[in-house]
């Protein structure tokens, strides 16, 4: 009962059949999916950079200027927002953008730490200090002084 096996030549070879892992799959999505969120985040920062924004530091200083988060929390081309009251008219408040790349250090980006930002908004562009902007600098040394109810100050939160 001898069962002689069929041999095959010598020279003959037969390929595997590949088969496709599916973690191989998996991996190639969620590599393809990251690709997409990194390239949609440098856009939608880039489109964003583009406009002027408001940062209100803990400090109580508040910057103008085009706000970046990647790779860091950058403010290009900042301006510093300072008040003064009027003294015949206490309830009249002028307001101006100073730029500071005209101050003492001349910078022309601020690279501002995250955890010191309580909040930050996009500028709208019918607002004084965005009509201000959009007029540029001889506009922003010739503003008239606005009347603006009087506000309460609140003070910073304590961080502990």
């Amino acid at each position: 009962m001898d069962q002689q096996m069929p041999s095959a030549p010598m020279n003959t070879y037969v390929e595997p059949k590949r088969r496709v892992s599916v973690w191989k799959v998996v991996f190639y999505l969620i590599l393809a999916a990251l690709v997409v969120w990194i390239a949609y985040a440098i856009w939608r920062g880039y489109e964003q950079s583009k406009l002027y924004s408001v940062v209100y530091l803990r400090t109580g200083d508040i910057y103008v200027g085009k706000l970046s988060f990647f790779p860091k929390t950058i403010l290009k081309d900042p301006y510093i927002l300072s008040g003064t009251k009027d003294e015949k008219d206490p309830k009249k408040n002028s307001f101006k953008l100073s730029p500071l790349r005209e101050s003492v250090w001349n910078t022309k980006r601020l690279t501002l730490n995250k955890d010191q930002i309580m909040f930050h908004g996009l500028l709208d562009k019918d607002s004084a200090a965005g009509k201000a902007l959009m007029a540029g600098p001889q506009a922003q040394q010739q503003a008239p002084a606005q009347e603006v109810p009087p506000v309460q100050q609140v003070p910073a939160p304590q961080v502990k």
